[in-house]
């Protein structure tokens, strides 16, 4: 698990996937495990997380948590989910060989769909983009030839 604080109202929490199981998620099931997460903040790492939260899930072999704090609650929290089931989840890296098959290029780096990566293997060698920056990538970016190893 890897998170990203921007300030204490806004964070970001990534959470690789050990099994696919959970893209077959309910809502009930997500709502159990963020129950759990939000617990595990607290106790270990001691992260005041209390109020009223927009929260928005984008679930793709990574699990990403964006969340953004609306209003102050003591000792609850209560949370506004928003699912994104569609938006593209891609790594970003700098070295071609790095990772073998497709990829796009922008911008001096280059980008594959998370689907595609063994991430196992590289997870320290890459970024997460979603959203509007892994879109532009995949509409303006190259797509460049494979190579194998």
């Amino acid at each position: 698990m890897k998170i990203d604080w921007m300030d204490e109202e806004h964070f970001t929490i990534y959470y690789f996937l050990v099994f696919d199981d959970i893209l077959e998620y309910d809502i009930q099931d997500l709502k159990t495990f963020l129950q759990v997460l939000v617990l595990r903040l607290r106790k270990k790492y001691h992260l005041k997380v209390e109020g009223y939260y927009h929260l928005d899930v984008y679930i793709k072999k990574i699990l990403i948590l964006e969340f953004e704090k609306i209003d102050d609650y003591e000792d609850e929290v209560d949370l506004n989910i928003v699912i994104h089931k569609k938006t593209p989840v891609l790594v970003k890296f700098s070295d071609f060989f790095l990772v073998p098959g497709h990829k796009y290029f922008y911008d001096h780096q280059f980008y594959l769909p998370i689907e595609e990566v063994s991430y196992e293997k590289y997870v320290e060698f890459f970024e997460v983009i979603y959203g509007k920056e892994a879109n532009r990538v995949l509409t303006e970016g190259i797509l460049m030839d494979a190579y194998t190893e």
